[in-house]
Order: structure tokens, then sequence, then C-alpha cells
């Protein structure tokens, strides 16, 4: 991920941030093209295009708190991509990066679980950067 930060910095900023929402209805956005050259692995899956990342996007979350953040983490990344800066959520991505690895997507975390109250806020920070209240206005 480091390089990725460091081969895209010189990107041009973006004017907003999408909500996972517009993400994963719009496969045709740019940065979905990025994602190939810079994909995110959670446990054994590496995710690097629409197709192997939308449908868990689409996945109901019924009581497993894994899609949640899985939802926020994918779209501050994609964000990122289509050139968003995201310092003001670096410490919360890295940490919820950290946690789906820990706890990918269907792993069955519960909202009451310890494993969710340590990563909460960690999700209501990106939540918050890709309504676009950290920084970058959305544009959904």
């Amino acid at each position: 991920m480091i390089l990725a930060i460091l081969v895209i910095a010189g990107t041009a900023m973006a004017e907003v941030v999408r909500t996972p929402g517009y993400w994963k209805n719009h496969p045709e956005d740019p940065a979905w093209a990025r994602f190939a050259d810079f994909p995110l692995t959670f446990g054994p899956v590496t995710y690097d295009s629409p197709e192997n990342t939308i449908p868990i996007m689409q996945t109901p979350v019924k009581g497993d708190k894994t899609y949640n953040m899985f939802n926020a983490v994918i779209a501050v990344w994609l964000n990122f991509l289509h050139g968003a800066p995201f310092e003001s959520v670096a410490d919360s991505l890295i940490n919820a990066l950290a946690w789906l690895d820990e706890h990918p997507p269907g792993s069955g975390v519960a909202a009451s679980s310890a494993a969710w109250k340590e990563a909460e806020p960690w999700f209501t920070e990106l939540d918050a950067f890709n309504n676009g209240l950290r920084g970058v206005p959305a544009g959904d």
C-alpha cells in the first residue's frame, strides 16, 4: 500500500468523494481501473476489480459488521485512487486494513462484539470521509 501512495501522490486532486453506494453502482468509473494496479488483500482474498469486489459490497450486512467495514475501506481506497487525499483518515484506514485482515468479509462479527467495539471508531471516521465530512466534499 505504501508503494501505491507514493506512486499516486502526484495524482490531481478529486473535487468530490463518493460513498460505497456510488462505487458499487459505477464499475465504469476510472478509479476501478486503477484498482487493478493497487489492489487490497484481506485474509486470503485479493480485491482488484469491480467483478470480485462489488458482489461483496452488495452483500446485505445481516448482523455481520465486516461488510460495513469492507464497504467503507473500499470506498476510501477508490476515492484515493480517484485523487482524494486521505491524510485525515490515514490512521483509521491503516487500522481498518489490519482489522479486515484478521476479520475478512463474511467472518460474522456482531455489532455487540469486542472486535467491533474496537473497530467502530475507525469505521466512523472512514464513513465520515466517504460522506464528505473530512476535507473533500461528497459528490453523491
